[in-house]
């Protein structure tokens, strides 16, 4: 499998005679990678279709894929072309710049295939052949598409949510490695809200721990992830948190936004 649009990240990792496959070291450049990959480390050729239709979606629209947290009504690139479509103005998406030279029908057929392209199933996404075939005829019949993969959610949109946390070798390059974490702030969270935050503790310590310790770590840990920065504390209050039992910690709300999935919705 030749990788050619996701991340030259990517292509270090995939061998050129794979179709598909998994790996534990998750890299690319966030916005283009797909929601299995991102979250589960699962690869195939379905996964270059959907960074296609990130690119289709970028030069419609003349717009990044990370510049709209909290901004014309959405939280990505996705959420905003798939808002448009659902609500039938799609030719809103289009680029300012080319509000003069554009054709309605070719505009919305390239959002069209756009959205196709990045479905969250890999399966209902089209092949490379069959998004040619759809971008040089207007006889191929265009399926409908669903609600995008995965996009930027906060606590007030999700019930659930998937997070990743960046490796420690980080690159300094543009391509962010990433990994899958099962001990999340999403584990801890579903801990602490079903009063079971002792289950989160690494079996190595569990004959060597102070239940109060641990529970009010995992609390101020909670309460330093909060959406709104303003609720979170200072480091000077978190060490006051850590040293001192007299200090009262509020309530920690849902923490704050993910990455996650159309299917987490329902």
């Amino acid at each position: 499998m030749n990788s050619k649009i996701a991340d030259f990240g990517t292509a270090r990792i995939f061998g050129v005679d794979q179709t598909q496959g998994n790996t534990n070291r998750i890299v690319g450049t966030y916005g283009y990678m797909s929601p299995e990959y991102a979250m589960h480390g699962q690869f195939s050729v379905k996964s270059d279709v959907f960074s296609f239709g990130v690119l289709i979606l970028q030069i419609i629209t003349g717009k990044k894929t990370s510049n709209f947290y909290r901004t014309d009504g959405a939280e990505d690139l996705l959420n905003y072309a798939w808002k448009h479509w659902r609500d039938g103005t799609p030719t809103q998406l289009l680029d300012s710049t080319l509000t003069d030279s554009y054709s309605r029908n070719e505009v919305i057929r390239c959002i069209h295939i756009g959205l196709l392209c990045v479905q969250e199933d890999p399966a209902t996404r089209p092949t490379m052949a069959t998004v040619v075939l759809m971008l040089n005829s207007y006889s191929f019949t265009l399926a409908l598409p669903q609600q995008p993969a995965f996009f930027y959610c906060t606590r007030t949109d999700l019930s659930k949510q998937i997070t990743v946390r960046k490796d420690s070798d980080q690159s300094k390059s543009k391509s962010v490695p990433w990994s899958i974490d099962d001990s999340s702030i999403t584990e801890a969270w579903k801990h602490w809200r079903d009063g079971t935050p002792m289950q989160l503790l690494d079996s190595n310590l569990t004959d060597s721990n102070s239940r109060n310790e641990v529970m009010r770590c995992i609390h101020v840990g909670l309460l330093c992830v909060q959406e709104d920065h303003a609720a979170r504390p200072t480091m000077a209050t978190v060490v006051r948190r850590l040293n001192s039992y007299y200090v009262t910690l509020p309530l920690p709300q849902q923490p704050a936004f993910f990455f996650g999935s159309r299917i987490e919705f329902n």
